[in-house]
């Protein structure tokens, strides 16, 4: 061994210190370029991590907007509902309601034979204080056409409410009787 450690400092004493100083730093920054990719797997796992859950959160965010976007649509739809609903209460006169019966018989195909208009009352349903024209109309033609007539009237009168039909004559042509309230209009009751 004292042999094999006269040989190497014999080596080394020809070695130039220049030619150790490389080695030297050539170790040195091997060492220091060993440390930077170890830091750099470690970094790039957690950038991985970080891009993943940013891609979870974008997700998250964007279906928050999306339904954001749907409840403001629902919001402005249902505004503009607040907003008709003045127009649903315009029918100030029985004339114009006679006029929108005779009207939808037409439209339907049955006899218009007899309008009766009572006289306009005021009821008062969940604070708000409805006016309402109640009527009876008689009419004559095939079943379907009357329920085509009943729809018809309350597409073009949303506030119209169908008290009670009866129907008779179901072997010939039917008659119906029906009592019809139609809702002129609407105000809050202030309490105080």
């Amino acid at each position: 061994m004292s042999q094999s450690i006269a040989e190497l400092r014999r080596h080394l004493s020809r070695v130039t210190p220049w030619i150790a100083v490389a080695v030297f730093l050539a170790v040195v920054l091997l060492g220091y370029y060993a440390f930077l990719g170890f830091r750099y797997l470690k970094e790039s796992d957690e950038v991985d991590s970080l891009t993943a859950q940013q891609e979870q959160l974008t997700t998250i965010l964007s279906r928050i907007a999306s339904d954001q976007e749907a409840l403001k649509a629902q919001e402005d739809s249902r505004q503009q509902q607040f907003d008709d609903a003045p127009s649903l209460f315009n029918y100030l006169e029985s004339y114009y309601l006679v006029g929108i019966l005779s009207d939808t018989a037409q439209e339907s195909s049955i006899n218009l034979e007899r309008i009766t208009v009572a006289d306009e009352r005021l009821e008062t349903e969940g604070g708000i204080e409805y006016s309402i024209q109640p009527m009876s109309a008689t009419i004559r033609g095939e079943t379907l056409d009357i329920y085509r007539f009943l729809s018809l009237l309350q597409e073009k009168v949303p506030g119209t409410s169908i008290v009670n039909i009866s129907m008779s004559s179901l072997e010939g042509l039917p008659l119906a009787q029906v009592q019809l309230l139609f809702y002129l209009s609407a105000e809050t009751i202030s309490e105080g």
